[in-house]
């Protein structure tokens, strides 16, 4: 089971930080640069469905609503736990989000101990070893703190980046269907 206790008191305390990044909890400041995030090509490109060409206030107020919630830092919805975490560099600039999913009772594979984690970098600090970096520390992060025991990854077959991020950061590859690549670490 993944452990929310040790999560939350990790996030809560301001996060964590690898050698160039600092990883804090998404909050409602946050909401305007998410936004203009989500609606960049290069973030979007190989997320599953197809994302909106304009925010309408009710996304927003929704997207605030969540991180409020996720202020308490444990977000309960449709049997998951879902944490939005923002990656900035030493200077306090937001390079990146990740995203970490837990699907509560569920099993994959045969595994029942895991989470999912998403991320995207903007685009000027793409190529520089932070996606890299991101992942790296957040998978330390969840392995070594007894958090979970598995993450899980998906990736789409021609995200070649992605791939060689995924690869960089010691994940195995789990299984392969039409469009998806699932890694395992």
């Amino acid at each position: 089971m993944l452990n929310n206790l040790k999560l939350n008191n990790l996030l809560s305390t301001g996060c964590f930080n690898t050698e160039r990044l600092k990883y804090r909890p998404a909050l409602e400041s946050d909401v305007t640069w998410v936004v203009s995030m989500i609606l960049q090509p290069y973030v979007h490109r190989y997320w599953r469905i197809k994302p909106p060409k304009n925010v309408s206030e009710i996304q927003i107020n929704s997207l605030i609503q969540f991180l409020k919630t996720q202020q308490q830092l444990n977000r309960i919805e449709n049997n998951h736990n879902q944490y939005i975490i923002i990656v900035e560099d030493a200077n306090g600039t937001k390079i990146g989000e990740m995203s970490l999913e837990h699907p509560k009772d569920s099993i994959f594979n045969g595994i029942y101990d895991y989470v999912t984690v998403g991320y995207w970098v903007c685009g000027e600090y793409q190529c520089k070893g932070y996606a890299t970096e991101m992942l790296s520390g957040l998978t330390k992060l969840l392995l070594k703190n007894g958090i979970t025991q598995h993450i899980i990854l998906e990736v789409y077959k021609d995200n070649i980046k992605s791939i060689r991020v995924i690869e960089k950061t010691n994940y195995r590859m789990l299984d392969i269907n039409k469009d998806i690549i699932r890694f395992i670490a």
